[in-house]
């Protein structure tokens, strides 16, 4: 340490000028002395303090520590001391359990002695005061609830009393007896109300005030009447009608029912429409009373419920028995069944449509919804569907108008062409869908979908795919131009048309598909599929692989037409194709005394008779398509035909410069395409290429001569540059080349390429 402290020092005092500092440092280490000696007296006054502290805690901790196992010993002398006597154990409980039977009893006689007194009094007050009698009830009531609520398995359940018959029952039974004899007090207290309104004649709202006052009053007090919460041998109804409703329903169904459900000449298999007739007058006539003092009524007690439609739901329940009784003779009739489910699915849409019908959630959409009760029932709707469906679609492609235009003559601008089969087609799907999409059950609906609708696409596309192939055996270009030329033309625009039809139908499956029923009804179809590598490819809309398989033959018929067109084009112009000297040796004026040459005139009438053709039968972005196409495929075959088999001089490059820009060009696509030379991208080119001069007569213009002179010598600046200035995009540059040695000045320049 002697020498650490030498080291300090002789770093503080390097030499004798220092030391002049020494004075300030010892005061600074006398202070710090100091500070250190407070801080150690400090702490020796704390810690005997801290010390007795803890001294005090650990004697705290040790006497309660003592007396907890203090208390420890004497517990368990106790519990040694009770383990030993069972007697005193088995005592106990034997006096608990009495103790719980005794209570048990006392309930169960209290209970029992409650309901028997407020059934008593409610039979006493019965025929004297309804209103006090129906408070009775409602306690009645409350108590076989209570009762209800213990239940079986409850330590003190009344169930559980040895020798005496089940409570719950028994108050049950109380309460259901009470819950009768008020309901039928009550309802004939309403039924005689209603006489004097006339019922169940339409009642006229402008009654007698009187009469109407003691129907709101008997109305008001059944309304108050509740079923009981269990009746003993009935299921629950989940949506029961409501009491004053079923005794208001008694007349009108009870005459329904007899004109109806009988031997009357009224009920007839073959005029269900009668018994719909009869069901849509009732609700009709009885509107405004329901809508008007029964509406009110139901409001005042607190009921969100429509009147009429609850009147409506006691009608149609009484109608669907009545299906339920006549669908087994209907099944050995099968035009009288489908009769019968026509002219209740149009039941069905009137309910909902004109008196606003709601069913309540969860129960069966609809009368139809009775044909799908027992699966022999929808079989045979679904078999029945399906032959009707299939004679219908005969009878519309076997028609002579087939494939006309279902609305004429369509303005120019239409994209959509529909044919009368195609929109007699999307009919009938429609009128399937009308007939499934209500149906409760999701199999049924998928039965319609995938029998009849499914299998009707997939036969219109059949029979395109059959009038395609009919096309393609009869139509066949001949040598003669222009032979045959109307009866083509017919050929031509049926197979448009088919076209059309497909596109028509596509068009309308998608936004079919886009709709909510469709949507929810793909959604359900993808969750029954329990493959989940199956669900990573699965379409996206339930018409997916229909409107596939429409669009690939659609695109096969337009390369079918663009292909016929092509072919009749092709023979029209052998005369002119089969020409190789474009050089002629007279001399003409370039731009003034030339013509288009007439041996291409066959082949433009060809073009000219078949476009708008393809134009009126086509929509338009198909027209545009498959047009394209085809001057595409015209483009390619006279460059490959004509310009690399042919050798021109100006003349001759300027012949064919005016018979592509004024036969081609601007007489033949003008109408179809705003810049057809645009399409030509080959022919157009070339014709740049053979028509530039053989020298320059301004600096720096491309000639003959520049253009030989840069692809000689390789230079591919000075190519790029050419091209840009000629604008050559599509030509590559061995196309280039191979015009260029098709031109008669490259023997006057003495070199190729």
């Amino acid at each position: 340490m002697e020498s650490e402290d030498l080291l300090q020092l002789c770093q503080r005092f390097p030499d004798v000028d220092a030391l002049a500092n020494a004075h300030g440092l010892l005061e600074l280490l006398s202070a710090q002395k100091l500070q250190l000696e407070e801080q150690i007296a400090v702490v020796s006054r704390r810690s005997p303090e801290k010390i007795r502290q803890l001294q005090d805690a650990t004697l705290k901790v040790k006497t309660e520590s003592q007396k907890l196992h203090e208390k420890r010993f004497l517990l368990l002398q106790l519990l040694q001391q009770i383990s030993t006597d069972n007697d005193l154990i088995n005592q106990l409980v034997t006096t608990k359990r009495k103790l719980i039977r005794l209570e048990t009893a006392r309930e169960y006689v209290d209970a029992l002695a409650k309901a028997q007194n407020l059934s008593s009094r409610i039979h006493h007050l019965l025929d004297k005061n309804p209103v006090a009698a129906l408070a009775e009830y409602d306690e009645l009531r409350a108590l076989t609830i209570g009762v209800q609520r213990k239940g079986p398995s409850s330590e003190t359940g009344f169930a559980t009393l040895p020798g005496f018959p089940d409570l719950r029952t028994y108050v049950g039974e109380i309460t259901f007896g009470a819950y009768e004899n008020l309901k039928s007090k009550l309802s004939q207290k309403l039924e005689r109300s209603l006489e004097l309104l006339g019922w169940p004649a339409p009642v006229d709202t402008n009654t007698k005030h009187d009469d109407l006052t003691t129907f709101r009053k008997a109305f008001a007090q059944l309304l108050l009447l509740q079923h009981p919460p269990v009746s003993p041998g009935e299921s629950d109804v989940e949506y029961p009608l409501l009491l004053p409703m079923e005794v208001m329903l008694r007349a009108p169904v009870l005459h329904f029912r007899y004109h109806f459900e009988g031997n009357r000449p009224t009920n007839r298999l073959e005029k269900p429409e009668w018994a719909f007739t009869r069901v849509l007058t009732v609700i009709r006539e009885h509107a405004p009373f329901l809508c008007g003092p029964v509406q009110s009524l139901l409001d005042e007690g607190g009921f969100q419920v429509d009147a009429k439609n609850e009147f409506t739901r006691g009608l149609v329940t009484a109608l669907m028995q009545k299906l339920r009784l006549d669908v087994p003779k209907l099944l050995s009739q099968p035009h009288l069944f489908s009769h019968a489910i026509k002219e209740t699915i149009e039941f069905d849409r009137a309910l909902r449509e004109v008196h606003l019908y709601v069913e309540p959630a969860g129960s069966g959409t609809g009368c139809v919804s009775v044909f799908t009760e027992q699966p022999e029932w929808f079989q045979q709707w679904v078999a029945m569907e399906t032959i009707a469906v299939k004679e219908q679609f005969r009878e519309v492609l076997d028609s002579d108008e087939a494939w006309e235009f279902a609305y004429g003559k369509l303005d120019d601008v239409e994209d959509l062409k529909p044919t009368q089969s195609a929109e007699a087609t999307i009919t009938i799907l429609e009128v399937v869908t009308n007939l499934y999409k209500l149906l409760p059950n999701f199999s049924h609906q998928l039965a319609f979908f995938n029998d009849i609708q499914l299998a009707l696409l997939e036969d219109y596309l059949q029979e395109i795919r059959t009038g395609v192939k009919r096309h393609l055996s009869t139509f066949n270009p001949i040598n003669t131009p222009g032979a045959m030329l109307p009866n083509k033309s017919l050929q031509i625009e049926g197979i448009c048309r088919y076209a059309s039809s497909l596109i028509y139908v596509s068009d309308v499956l998608r936004e079919w598909a886009a709709q909510p029923f469709f949507a929810e009804f793909w959604d359900q179809l993808v969750r029954q599929q329990m493959d989940q590598d199956a669900l990573a490819t699965i379409s996206e809309t339930v018409f997916d692989e229909v409107i596939e398989a429409y669009t690939a033959q659609i695109e096969r018929i337009k390369d079918i037409i663009v292909q016929d067109v092509f072919k009749e084009f092709v023979e029209a112009l052998w005369k002119y194709e089969k020409r190789r000297s474009w050089a002629p040796v007279h001399k003409v004026e370039v731009g003034t005394d030339l013509e288009i040459t007439p041996d291409l005139c066959p082949a433009l009438d060809i073009l000219s008779h078949f476009l708008p053709v393809m134009y009126e039968n086509l929509p338009s972005s198909i027209f545009r398509a498959a047009m394209i196409e085809l001057a595409g495929r015209v483009d390619e075959h006279l460059y490959s035909r004509l310009v690399l088999n042919g050798r021109f001089n100006q003349v001759g490059a300027a012949q064919l410069y005016l018979d592509m820009t004024k036969g081609m060009w601007g007489g033949v696509f003008k109408p179809w395409h705003r810049k057809p030379e645009a399409v030509f991208k080959r022919i157009r080119e070339s014709l740049t290429v053979l028509m530039l001069p053989t020298e320059s007569t301004t600096p720096g213009e491309p000639s003959l001569a520049s253009v030989v002179d840069a692809f000689i010598d390789r230079d591919e600046s000075a190519i790029h540059n050419l091209r840009e200035r000629l604008e050559l995009h599509w030509l590559t540059d061995d196309d280039v080349e191979a015009v260029l040695n098709r031109t008669t000045a490259m023997d006057n320049l003495n070199t190729g390429i």
